[in-house]
């Protein structure tokens, strides 16, 4: 729609704006105001669907009210004809009962003689009493013994002599006392059709006014607001309008800076004209500014007065965390950049790439260190990273590898991070984050590069993902690492934390290092049966585990790696159910609690348990070594 408005006149608005249908909920009755007697000669032509509940069906019935009045219609019945749940009543005479099911939208045709139902054609004959004169109406009516029942409306015509007396058109009407609003529009009255107030309309599609408006010249209308209307008015692509003094974002007016414009004289021009200040109150870059005051006629354009806001300033001098403005830093992760953005974190600056439909994205070191909490799913479950909002490049579609975060180094104030991102972390991911409560690593995640958990004093939950398979060294320790690290999680399988590489250095790669309590898949961990089939314990599988008190070893484990359980302080019961003593690493079951106790398989010659007292490191253990029962029990 074009809005011209000058010196104050009025605004001419469109008669009405078309939909597809218009949806009826409650008792809906409108009054066509077309009287029809018995011998009028008439049509009607409407296109109606019932929307009914559950074991309703749509039927077009004929049939005798109160002996005097014809009724045929639109029904949702569960049985009879007088069992309605909701009706499109057709106030007009019939010669015969009819008995029609619907199935969905349904085309009508009514007139004298004949009803026709999607192109196919009942006859009538008869008379039975229909009444002189009667006004004809369109009515749909829900029954509240049976739930509300809706229906659609498409179009309703009605002829008289081939003369269309009545053409409603579902739309939203322009009224500026209902503006928007779903209504019946009569192309021959050129007048509205409201639901009464025991029902309702709504249609496909609400706009609102400003919607419509594509071009506006405004010019000595003190009481309009232009950037009011710039502001609501979203399909607008040619303005003149007066904005006074105005405040607000770079993006906001570089897409006013856009449009095409009218000059003074309402005559067409390339750039808009937009007469008044606006005080840009965010970030900004010298070119955009420029260009801004280059392509805007009349505006006169202001700039914060702290330099803080000049993200050129910010660049140079470091300021920022993650940008997207200029490869050749440090800080460029295109990646990191576009999921912060879409989770609502940092900013964009229009500059001058703007032309070619691109924005830039960065957040400062300040900003960063504000966040206390991140969205759940801000980096969750990604490989990589689409441009589809055009932060980066001109292309929309391009992806970008999600390879490292070590700007993450910047969030100071994190207290915990959800579960989120499906790559591998890189070294120092996590580094200097000294204010760290709880982690919780994506799924996704294979491995922990070296020195990923350094320096995180205050670290004391840490979640691992399914997905891991790898943890380097440098990551887990009392010293200068994660020293308070006392409750880790898992969220995969018992025997998925078997199976993961640690580093074989040393506790430094064991995240329980520090003395933990471990829940796999929400569990507890303190009473381990590992699972039968397992041929191996790794090395510091269970290393520190402090919340673990009995083991039973299968007799499938041929092997327990060095210090496997080392330091498990709670840990006061082993049973190994080898004949065989399984070889057993240094240090496997060092430091355990006081008492701790190890039972083997029962022999009748004790050759089992002899077995175990001699063999290459569980000998140390001699004094504590006892047989099982014969029937496998324990006595204590």
């Amino acid at each position: 729609m074009d809005l011209k408005l000058k010196n104050n006149t009025n605004l001419i608005l469109p008669r009405y704006i078309p939909v597809e249908y218009i949806e009826t909920s409650g008792n809906v009755a409108i009054d066509t105001g077309v009287s029809i007697s018995s011998s009028t000669n008439y049509t009607i032509e409407t296109t109606l669907e019932i929307l009914s509940n559950t074991n309703k069906i749509g039927r077009i019935y004929g049939t005798i009210y109160n002996n005097t009045i014809w009724y045929m219609g639109l029904f949702a019945s569960a049985s009879s004809s007088t069992d309605c749940v909701a009706r499109s009543i057709l106030n007009a005479r019939r010669t015969s009962d009819i008995n029609i099911s619907l199935d969905g939208k349904t085309d009508i045709v009514h007139t004298n003689s004949y009803i026709k139902v999607n192109n196919t054609t009942y006859d009538f004959t008869g008379n039975n009493g229909t009444p002189n004169t009667y006004n004809l109406r369109l009515f749909y009516q829900h029954n509240t013994n049976y739930g509300i029942v809706t229906g659609k409306i498409w179009k309703f015509k009605v002829k008289i002599s081939d003369n269309v007396v009545v053409d409603y058109v579902p739309c939203l009407s322009t009224e500026l006392n209902h503006f928007g609003e779903p209504a019946l529009y009569d192309k021959v009255s050129s007048s509205y059709k409201y639901p009464t107030s025991t029902g309702s309309f709504s249609a496909p599609s609400i706009i609102n006014f400003y919607d419509t408006i594509t071009s506006a010249y405004i010019k000595d209308c003190p009481n309009i607001d232009g950037i009011d209307l710039l502001r609501r008015a979203i399909n607008l692509n040619r303005i003149r309008c007066n904005i006074n003094s105005s405040t607000g974002h770079t993006a906001e007016i570089y897409k006013y800076a856009q449009l095409s414009g009218f000059n003074d004289a309402g005559e067409q021009q390339t750039k808009p004209r937009i007469v008044g200040t606006f005080n840009i109150d965010d970030y900004y870059t010298d070119a955009e500014v420029a260009e801004i005051r280059s392509k805007i006629d009349g505006i006169t354009v202001t700039t914060p007065t702290a330099s803080d806001y000049n993200v050129d300033t910010l660049l140079e001098n470091d300021d920022l965390a993650i940008q997207t403005l200029d490869s050749t830093k440090p800080n460029y992760n295109p990646a990191a950049a576009i999921r912060l953005y879409t989770n609502g974190y940092g900013h964009t600056v229009a500059s001058s790439h703007l032309l070619n439909g691109e924005g830039r994205f960065f957040i400062t070191k300040d900003e960063v260190a504000t966040i206390t909490s991140l969205s759940k799913n801000i980096f969750g479950g990604i490989a990589s990273a689409v441009d589809s909002n055009k932060i980066v490049s001109n292309d929309d579609t391009e992806e970008y590898l999600f390879t490292s975060f070590d700007e993450f180094k910047y969030f100071i104030g994190m207290r915990s991070i959800p579960n989120g991102a499906s790559s591998t972390s890189p070294r120092n991911i996590f580094a200097g984050c000294s204010n760290l409560q709880s982690i919780t690593l994506p799924e996704g995640v294979t491995t922990i590069g070296t020195y990923a958990f350094f320096r995180l004093n205050n670290l004391s939950i840490l979640t691992l993902p399914s997905t891991i398979t790898q943890i380097q060294d440098y990551n887990f320790s009392s010293s200068g690492y994660t020293p308070n690290l006392h409750t880790v999680y898992f969220n995969g399988t018992l025997n998925q934390w078997m199976g993961f590489t640690r580093a074989s250095s040393g506790n430094m790669a064991n995240p329980c290092t520090c003395g933990a309590d471990l829940y796999i898949q929400g569990e507890l961990l303190e009473n381990l049966v590992i699972p039968e089939g397992i041929t191996s314990i790794k090395t510091i599988c269970f290393a520190n585990v402090r919340s673990l008190k009995s083991v039973i070893i299968p007799n499938s484990v041929t092997s327990i790696g060095a210090s496997a359980f080392h330091g498990c302080s709670g840990l006061t019961t082993v049973v190994v159910l080898a004949t065989t003593p399984p070889t057993l690493g240094a240090n496997a079951f060092s430091n355990n609690a006081s008492g701790r106790v190890f039972y083997v398989p029962y022999s009748a010659d004790h050759s089992v348990l002899a077995a175990y007292k001699a063999a290459t490191n569980w000998s140390s253990f001699e004094s504590v070594i006892y047989e099982l029962n014969e029937d496998g029990t324990i006595t204590e």
